[in-house]
């Protein structure tokens, strides 16, 4: 599961880069986009713990 998020995690930074937005803008969005993925995933897999939540 970890190595799921962590593959999503770089496509979804790579996706914020190419449209030509800053580390720090990006790294923002993925954290709202991150808080939004574990909500839906312990949503769907309570009993799983997320790494880095």
């Amino acid at each position: 599961m970890s190595l799921l998020l962590n593959q999503l995690e770089k496509q979804y930074t790579n996706a914020l880069r190419s449209l030509g937005r800053s580390n720090q803008q990006s790294g923002i969005c993925f954290s709202e986009f991150q808080q939004t993925s574990t909500s839906h995933y312990n949503t769907l897999y309570p009993s799983i713990t997320l790494a880095g939540t």
